[in-house]
């Protein structure tokens, strides 16, 4: 009797074990279930950079597709009708997903609105991250803090892609501190190929770039003046320059000019040549600006073309000053006036 219970038990386990395998057999590496009222008729799922998965089928309430590669990325979710996306804006349609089998619960109003996913711990990290980075801001926490909390996240996702937008946004707070920049590029040197050649998150390269970047050779490059005229700028190797790359509608630009019309003498007493770089495209707009201030420093404006100084320096946050020496030199910069008086007045 005690052999024939056993039997009977072993074959219930042996049932059940059975039925939880075929249950996950009958998964797919990627699961959707939703719900919506909305009149869709396609969806649409892609790698961010759409090199990799692109699955583009009809749509029902419960689709399960299965990859090409193995889910460790950003995603997107597209919904269509008529060959028109429809719902889900931008910010809404792009998932951070890791893991097999991953299961995707939600309802579609106007957006995607996700409920739960299995799975996939990569989603919940990535909001877990945002709430605490805003909280930063929002408890105006020191340039310190911020950067521990960017490397310790860096670190934490190490292996995936997510690491590679939070490495921009500590490029982005960084990119004039050669120190910091060495400090995350030790780090994140040693991230595979995979991520490091990423199809749409290039900033491997633009921190080797930032890295690289230690000279400024100004005859490379031509301006606009206030004639609209074309002309070059001559740098002496007896002179320091402080170059102001900048643009109308910058409120703190304009602050700083402010500041710099009253500083002008501090700067000559310092053997300094003040220039502005305008990346405005209107000229009437710079040279009214100019003109209405009274700002009569020299000022030249950059060409839109091909080359120009923001794109070899990879500049995209302004203001940006550079101090230049021995001609080309570039010595240090900063994104505030108030820091080029504190760095004179310490040397």
């Amino acid at each position: 009797m005690k052999k024939i219970l056993f039997l009977s038990l072993a074959f219930l386990i042996f049932s059940c074990k059975s039925e939880l395998k075929k249950e996950n057999n009958d998964l797919a590496d990627f699961n959707l279930y939703l719900q919506t009222k909305e009149d869709i008729d396609t969806i649409m799922i892609t790698d961010i950079s759409q090199n990799r998965e692109v699955h583009k089928i009809a749509y029902k309430d419960t689709i399960k597709i299965n990859f090409k590669d193995s889910i460790n990325d950003l995603y997107n979710v597209w919904f269509f009708k008529n060959g028109k996306m429809v719902s889900s804006p931008m910010q809404y349609s792009q998932l951070w997903l890791n893991g097999k089998n991953i299961e995707i619960k939600g309802t579609i109003d106007k957006k995607l609105i996700i409920d739960t996913i299995i799975g996939s711990d990569l989603y919940y990290n990535t909001k877990r991250y945002q709430t605490e980075y805003k909280s930063l801001y929002k408890t105006n926490a020191d340039s310190s803090e911020i950067n521990t909390f960017l490397l310790k996240n860096i670190q934490d996702n190490f292996d995936n892609p997510f690491s590679l937008p939070i490495m921009s946004t500590y490029i982005f707070r960084n990119q004039n501190n050669k120190s910091k920049l060495k400090e995350l590029h030790q780090l994140v040197n040693k991230q595979s190929d995979l991520l490091k050649n990423h199809g749409f998150f290039n900033y491997h390269k633009e921190l080797e770039k930032k890295l690289r970047i230690t000279e400024l050779d100004i005859d490379n490059f031509s301006f606009y003046n206030l004639k609209n005229d074309i002309v070059k700028l001559n740098f002496v190797k007896d002179k320091t320059y402080l170059i102001d790359l900048w643009f109308v509608n910058c409120p703190p630009c304009v602050k700083d000019h402010k500041v710099i019309s009253k500083k002008l003498n501090f700067l000559e007493n310092n053997n300094i040549e003040l220039i502005g770089i305008s990346i405005d495209k209107e000229h009437s707009k710079w040279k009214n600006y100019l003109k209405t201030n009274q700002y009569n420093w020299k000022n030249v404006r950059q060409i839109d073309s091909l080359k120009t100084i923001t794109q070899e320096l990879g500049i995209s946050a302004f203001p940006t000053y550079l101090l230049i020496d021995n001609g080309r030199e570039i010595k240090i910069t900063f994104n505030a006036f108030e820091e080029i008086e504190n760095y004179l007045t310490e040397k």
